[in-house]
C-alpha cells in the first residue's frame, strides 16, 4: 500500500530511456476523485481516430 497521495513514478531506465512522472491522487483516500501527472515528455507519435 502507497501511504503518501504524492509520489513519483519511475521507467525505461534498463533501456537506457529513463523517464520520471510525478504522480498526485486528488481526494480523500476512501473516495478519489482524480490523478495528476506532471513531468517532462516528448512526443513519439501523433495521430487521429474516428469513431
Amino acid at each position: 500500500m502507497i501511504e503518501s497521495p504524492i509520489l513519483t513514478a519511475e521507467q525505461g531506465h534498463w533501456m537506457d530511456r529513463p523517464g520520471q512522472a510525478q504522480v498526485e491522487v486528488l481526494g480523500p483516500r476512501d473516495a478519489p476523485t482524480g490523478v495528476r501527472v506532471a513531468g517532462p515528455s516528448k512526443v513519439l507519435m501523433r495521430g487521429e481516430i474516428e469513431l
